[in-house]
């Protein structure tokens, strides 16, 4: 149980940061990981949500879309494929920023 307790402290300690978050300037490069989120379409919350991380972006945002509900990405029957995801991307940054220097 006292997993739980600490996991829920997490979950809503997070969930209150976020609320509050104002993002602002801009970076390079951003890449966002997404996945069905917990209420509505994936299509409504890409459009309304997610495409707002273009106007902090010097570049196209890269969307990277992963199996899985928001809250269940890192759950054992998806959590093989988003590290093999995740860590394909992390390659392709490394590699970029190597080419780069």
């Amino acid at each position: 149980m006292t997993t739980f307790k600490h996991w829920n402290d997490l979950a809503y300690g997070l969930s209150q940061i976020g609320g509050s978050y104002k993002p602002k300037g801009s970076v390079n490069d951003i890449t966002v990981f997404y996945a069905q989120p917990i209420w509505g379409s994936k299509a409504d919350y890409f459009e309304t949500m997610l495409k707002k991380w273009d106007k902090y972006s010097r570049s196209p945002v890269r969307y990277i879309e992963v199996p899985g509900e928001h809250h269940t990405i890192l759950n054992p029957e998806f959590v093989d494929k988003f590290q093999e995801i995740f860590r394909s991307e992390l390659s392709k940054m490394v590699s970029k920023q190597g080419a780069e220097k």
